[in-house]
């Protein structure tokens, strides 16, 4: 449990400082979003430095090797866009309001399905470390989803279910915001 700890405080300090919206308080911030207190995608998680807040030419420049499968905008201005990554068992879908980045969803489908969230977790360890012991805390609090909230943003670590077995993780961080309107296909 100590090992798990110790990362878990570390990110929860590094966030603290996390502020945004109001409408991304970036439409005229030219800086890049690591410089102000922008909630960080954890390196482990993606290969890159990708922030909340980041602009599309700056999130699209850390991801250069992602091949982008659709694209949707919705009545209120945010653009949904989709991923698919090099590994291929992994699909990330982002939201962009104002050129910025405002939510991140990755979904991982796992080479196996699991019977437990240690099992998961461990099988996925060896991409994403960043787990950790996550999995046995799972396991521990019977439950299929890590979750922490701040004061501008949430982030989640959920294993989904197909039947009895998990079957993928999805991961996601996002500021507070209602982005969820009627869509306009792109594609």
């Amino acid at each position: 449990m100590r090992s798990f700890l110790a990362p878990l405080i570390f990110v929860l300090m590094a966030y603290a400082a996390c502020t945004p919206p109001d409408e991304v308080r970036l439409q005229n911030y030219i800086e890049p979003a690591a410089d102000g207190f922008y909630a960080q995608v954890p390196v482990c998680y993606y290969p890159g430095r990708i922030f909340l807040g980041d602009s599309y030419s700056d999130f699209r420049h850390q991801t250069s090797e992602l091949r982008e499968t659709a694209s949707t905008e919705t009545d209120c201005g945010i653009v949904k866009r989709e991923f698919i990554t090099a590994r291929r068992d992994t699909t990330l879908n982002c939201s962009f309001k104002n050129g910025r980045l405002i939510y991140l969803e990755s979904k991982t489908i796992l080479s196996q399905d699991c019977a437990s969230a240690a099992e998961a977790c461990e099988l996925l360890g060896e991409n994403y470390p960043c787990l950790g012991e996550l999995g046995i805390w799972m396991d521990n609090q019977q439950t299929d989803t890590f979750r922490r909230a701040e004061d501008a943003f949430a982030e989640e670590f959920k294993l989904v279910r197909n039947g009895k077995n998990f079957g993928s993780l999805v991961y996601r961080i996002g500021y507070f915001d209602d982005y969820d309107c009627d869509t306009n296909n792109h594609s």
